[in-house]
């Protein structure tokens, strides 16, 4: 196997391919509030490496960092959290709800 420009190449067959992102599917975290959180976006596929961005839906801001670690967590944190996984073949994402609940 031979890697070039983050292509998977096999030089027997002289085959090469990109494989497009994939995310699986998240589910709705349920957190007390001033508890801490760590969301982990779960990219299941991607040649080359995806990157990987976490928007908060409601205002569009980007939050960096696979997982994405919130400490402290208030309620006004709550909502949903859309992972991105991007690559040159291809985007992939899935929302992730955050209940946030009174202690």
């Amino acid at each position: 196997m031979l890697r070039i420009s983050d292509t998977v190449c096999y030089t027997r067959e002289f085959l090469c391919f990109t494989v497009p992102a994939s995310v699986e599917q998240a589910e709705t975290k349920v957190v007390i509030e001033g508890d801490n959180m760590e969301l982990y976006c779960n990219v299941t596929a991607g040649i080359p490496v995806p990157t990987v961005v976490w928007t908060k839906v409601a205002t569009g801001e980007h939050i960096k960092g696979n997982p994405f670690t919130n400490l402290n967590i208030t309620r006004v944190q709550a909502g949903g959290y859309r992972c991105t996984a991007n690559n040159t073949c291809g985007v992939d994402s899935t929302v992730t709800d955050i209940d946030v609940q009174c202690t």
